[in-house]
């Protein structure tokens, strides 16, 4: 999942009906709430009439927030078209952020205007309006928790994934355990407390820009004492992932930031997974049998855009 936000510097007020302006452009950034403990976090690229749709029903929710949208550089109107919905502060990464690079800039701005609660969204997924005051109340219950509701995907239903065994065995779950707690879940809708990101940083961007972002900060989140509490009294759908084989290249398997093979973050999320590259060497074998899968796969679709060339 990968996300794109952009720095911009800008004063901005909690008080109510407030209206700036953001320099160099004069595009107003407008509050109209009076509690915005609660920070929405969604980076987006050259999306605009799925942004705004999503922007339009956060602002619809029961609880007061205000929304960073984080845009990578989008050509085709999307900040203009946002920057007039109530609620907005446009984050401005450029081209070159991805998914984790965005979403730190989001909530670095965030945390600068004095919030404390992250709720990390893709803007492609379906949600009802009670969405934001289930998730708040579970996290009230559970304040030392990254919360994540029931997700729902073509495949069906999912609520995330625990590793078992000294092997790490995946197994992806339909419906929330006893206890309600994962490993790790989908990174399209995850409610994140800031004594969180205090205590293990924020998302690793330089080594996960996109893939495995958010698998690897709820391991170490976890390993710190933060598991992923699922709330399935509340539900979201997401839509069909975004695909980057058609700017696969050869050259760049390994290094290209939307690639499925981007090997450092495979290694990063081995290393959080298993707690040492080495042990993840030796006891990863069924992750470096897939991993090669993958790679067989991808070559081969590489190999036959050639030749249709």
């Amino acid at each position: 999942m990968i996300w794109l936000v952009s720095r911009v510097n800008f004063s901005v007020g909690l008080h109510p009906f407030r209206v700036l302006l953001k320099p160099g452009d004069g595009v107003p950034f407008v509050d109209s709430r009076r509690d915005f403990n609660v920070a929405v976090i969604v980076p987006t690229f050259n999306r605009r009439d799925i942004t705004v749709q999503f922007v339009r029903k956060i602002n619809a929710q029961e609880v007061p927030v205000r929304i960073y949208v984080c845009d990578s550089g989008s050509t085709d109107g999307t900040v203009s078209a946002v920057a007039s919905e109530p609620n907005i502060r446009v984050v401005s990464a450029g081209s070159a952020a991805w998914w984790s690079a965005a979403v730190n800039r989001g909530i670095e701005a965030a945390r600068n205007d004095g919030v404390g609660i992250f709720l990390v969204m893709n803007d492609d997924i379906k949600f009802d309006q009670n969405l934001m005051s289930v998730l708040l109340a579970c996290h009230r219950e559970h304040p030392r928790c990254v919360v994540s509701p029931l997700q729902w995907t073509d495949s069906g239903a999912f609520v995330g994934t625990l590793y078992e065994g000294p092997l790490r065995r995946v197994r992806h779950l339909a419906n929330a355990p006893g206890d309600g707690l994962v490993a790790t879940s989908n990174g399209c809708c995850l409610l994140i407390p800031q004594e969180i990101f205090n205590t293990v940083g924020r998302f690793d961007e330089q080594n996960c820009p996109h893939l495995y972002g958010d698998t690897e900060f709820q391991l170490r989140a976890l390993k710190a004492g933060f598991p992923t509490r699922i709330c399935d009294a509340v539900a979201i759908r997401q839509l069909p992932a975004t695909n980057y084989s058609a700017r696969l290249r050869l050259s760049t398997l390994f290094t290209f930031e939307g690639s499925p093979l981007h090997w450092r973050a495979y290694k990063s999320f081995g290393k959080a997974l298993f707690g040492n590259y080495f042990r993840f060497a030796i006891l990863g074998l069924r992750f470096h049998f897939d991993f090669v899968k993958v790679l067989v796969m991808t070559l081969k679709y590489l190999a036959q855009k050639t030749s249709r060339q």
